[in-house]
């Protein structure tokens, strides 16, 4: 028997529906463990891959190759996987990276905060990191902005987080 038919006999036996394309929509991400197993395929993996059976509670172990191969119908559950592996890969590296939302490229990151939000890098959105620092600054409500031209930081002049104040003296200037 094939790989594909052990998985996917063990996934339509643990699943509700009897249906092999039903049944991947089942399921979903829990999480990931470096540890020396078998899938339920039957060939022997490096990394576990934990998910749940959001209809009846059922729990099976999934190699990595097999979770995306098998299970590409649920793109809820891939995304999940693939979002687990580049994030366990950033904190294992000692570097910290983000992949951008359109292009899928990595960049580098200055702090861990809100690791997990996705951004898109500056050449697919330049704004995108001076909106996140602007929103920052607006929650813990310190008078600082970045120009939405040139990027640099400046100091609101009264103090106040107006919604306005995107550009500083010398762009707004220009503009002008």
């Amino acid at each position: 028997m094939s790989s594909f038919n052990n998985f996917k006999t063990s996934l339509c036996a643990k699943s509700e529906s009897a249906d092999y394309l039903d049944a991947v929509n089942e399921w979903v991400f829990l999480h990931r463990v470096q540890n020396d197993r078998k899938c339920i395929c039957g060939v022997k993996i490096h990394y576990e891959f934990h998910i749940s059976n959001i209809l009846n509670g059922n729990k099976l172990i999934v190699g990595s190759v097999c979770i995306k191969k098998f299970l590409t119908g649920n793109e809820t559950l891939i995304k999940n996987v693939k979002k687990a592996i580049y994030n366990d890969k950033c904190k294992t590296d000692d570097k910290l990276y983000r992949k951008c939302e359109t292009c899928d490229d990595k960049y580098k990151i200055l702090s861990t905060d809100d690791h997990d939000i996705l951004l898109e890098c500056y050449e697919c959105n330049p704004l995108s990191h001076v909106n996140r620092f602007n929103d920052l600054c607006n929650k813990q409500n310190i008078a600082i902005r970045k120009c939405i031209d040139c990027g640099k930081r400046y100091n609101l002049k009264d103090g106040k987080m107006n919604g306005w104040q995107i550009r500083c003296y010398g762009c707004y200037m220009k503009i002008k």
